[in-house]
């Protein structure tokens, strides 16, 4: 019963210290060697709704993919109730422990949340960059990409590269608004930075109560290409 009411079957395991044997009844483990997320039982997942916010760390982390019926639960879950600091502390987990946390924003555009939930990452899919610049392609792609590659960086300690991660997320947020082909036909950004702080605000201010991580966030956001000048 206990088992039954965990998020996840790899979280729903126990071992029987006194007879030294697995307790597996949803069959967790090999769930985990196949890389799978599932669901326990999808009546009692829906009871707290915080368990989206968990699949979503969790994939990225494990690089593990939810089944067809936790997607579906995910697709359709009211997520509204949950509070403010318990998004995001799963938010911190997914950006400080995934190798690849790309793999949350695809599964969210891919089970249709990301315009819902981030619509300000949602609408950077198809804007278009100078490809003598950006070769990866729009800045959907590009954001993705600067996040993965700040993920492989070393850090001196979890709020840095906290900082780091969110400031990597939002950097770009902006270009929807500032893009634009100038008259020879290239494509120009220019002022992006100043709508990408105000963006990452108003985003972040949505999941996170940490109103300094938020400022220092937008600071670099806003500077992220002054080095340019010097």
């Amino acid at each position: 019963d206990a088992a039954e009411r965990r998020d996840l079957t790899m979280n729903s395991m126990a071992y029987n210290l006194k007879e030294d044997r697995l307790e597996d009844p949803f069959h967790g483990l090999d769930d985990l060697r196949r890389g799978v997320l599932r669901a326990p039982n999808a009546q009692k997942f829906s009871e707290d709704p915080l368990r989206f916010w968990r699949v979503m760390q969790f994939m990225a982390r494990f690089g593990m993919k939810p089944d067809a019926e936790l997607n579906k639960l995910c697709k359709t879950i009211d997520i509204s109730s949950v509070s403010k600091e318990s998004v995001g502390q799963e938010l911190k987990k997914w950006l400080l422990y995934a190798p690849k946390p790309s793999i949350a924003l695809d599964w969210l555009d891919e089970i249709g949340r990301l315009a819902e939930l981030f619509p300000e990452i949602a609408c950077l899919k198809y804007v278009e960059q100078s490809p003598i610049y950006h070769p990866e392609g729009d800045v959907y792609e590009h954001t993705k990409q600067v996040l993965d590659a700040a993920a492989k960086l070393a850090y001196e300690n979890d709020e840095e590269k906290l900082l780091i991660m969110l400031a990597a997320l939002c950097h770009d947020l902006g270009k929807k608004e500032a893009t634009h082909y100038k008259p020879d036909g290239s494509l120009t950004s220019k002022g992006h930075e100043l709508y990408s702080a105000q963006h990452a605000r108003s985003m972040l201010g949505r999941y996170m109560v940490d109103k300094h991580l938020i400022d220092e966030v937008a600071k670099l956001v806003a500077m992220h290409m002054e080095p340019l000048s010097f």
